[in-house]
Parts: C-alpha cells; sequence; structure tokens
C-alpha cells in the first residue's frame, strides 16, 4: 500500500486502460460504467484527475531514478605508482564529498549516501 502522497501505481494502470477502453467505445460515461459495473462517481473523478496523476507518477519516478555526475580526479593518492591506498572521491549533489577507502562495502556506501541525501 502507498504511503500518504505516493501514487498507487496499480490502481494508475487499472484507470489507464479503463479510460482508454472507454475512449474507444463511443458510449456515455454513465452509459459505459452502467454496462461494465463500475461506479460513475469514481470513473468520473479518476477520469478527470488521471493525467494529474500520471504526472506525479512519472515525477516520482523520475526522481526515484535520479543520478549523479561522478568524476574519476586524478591525484597522487590515486596514482598507481603511489604508496597510499587507492580511495574514491564521492562528491553528491548537495555537496557533501565522500572520500572512500578502497575495499568498501558498496551495499554499505549505498545507505550512507541515501541518508545523507534523504
Amino acid at each position: 500500500m502507498p504511503k500518504k502522497g505516493e501514487v498507487d501505481l496499480q490502481k494508475l494502470e487499472y484507470w489507464k486502460s479503463v479510460i482508454a477502453d472507454f475512449e474507444k467505445t463511443g458510449l456515455s460515461g454513465q452509459a459505459y460504467c452502467k454496462q461494465k459495473g463500475i461506479p460513475y462517481t469514481a470513473f468520473a473523478m479518476r477520469r478527470r484527475r488521471l493525467p494529474e496523476t500520471i504526472r506525479a507518477a512519472a515525477k516520482a519516478k523520475a526522481k526515484a531514478h535520479e543520478f549523479a555526475e561522478v568524476a574519476i580526479k586524478d591525484s597522487p593518492a590515486n596514482t598507481p605508482s603511489s604508496s597510499s591506498a587507492e580511495r574514491l572521491e564521492l562528491v553528491l549533489p548537495k555537496g557533501t564529498v565522500l572520500r572512500i577507502p578502497n575495499g568498501y562495502s558498496p551495499a554499505a556506501l549505498s545507505k550512507i549516501v541515501s541518508a545523507l541525501e534523504g
């Protein structure tokens, strides 16, 4: 079940298919709903709000898949001939800089980045 303010993607897909089917029939909204056994008030509300809901779902999906630019800089600490351990420097979109030593746990790094950016 989605949290408050989130879009229920299953319901969204259901109503998109219902409205697409309705538009193919040429029937009035009330006639279509009577034929399909759908409450007309729910149909009318979803039909009116569908474009707004689709935009909100697309925005949420895009936000969930945002990427940050990553650049690898050559520095004395990162050169193969250096005696110090290699490390990764990650600059997050909000400006936070993480210096990660070689051998880090990707799962732990993911949790840290999520916590810092969340």
